[in-house]
């Protein structure tokens, strides 16, 4: 691991969203819970790559918007 990064953290990018997309849920906080995420796809409207690794892991999500690759991707994740 390079060494300017070496005093973080790096967690589980899913179970983050899920952890605070819950919290947002239960608590009755937002009609909509959206998602940004900087990771992208393998090509336009593929399924396939980190963004929709992630994508397929969360729940109580309604959109997610990625943005490392500037592919455009209108797909459903396999949780809907």
């Amino acid at each position: 691991m390079p060494a300017f990064v070496e005093k973080f953290n790096f967690t589980d990018a899913a179970a983050e969203v899920n952890a605070v997309a819950k919290q947002i849920k239960d608590g009755n906080l937002a009609d909509v819970i959206i998602a940004v995420i900087h990771e992208g796809s393998t090509a336009d409207n593929s399924a396939a790559g980190p963004i929709m690794d992630i994508t397929n892991k969360l729940s109580n999500v309604n959109a997610v918007f990625g943005g490392h690759s500037h592919t455009e991707l209108h797909v459903t994740s396999t949780n809907g």
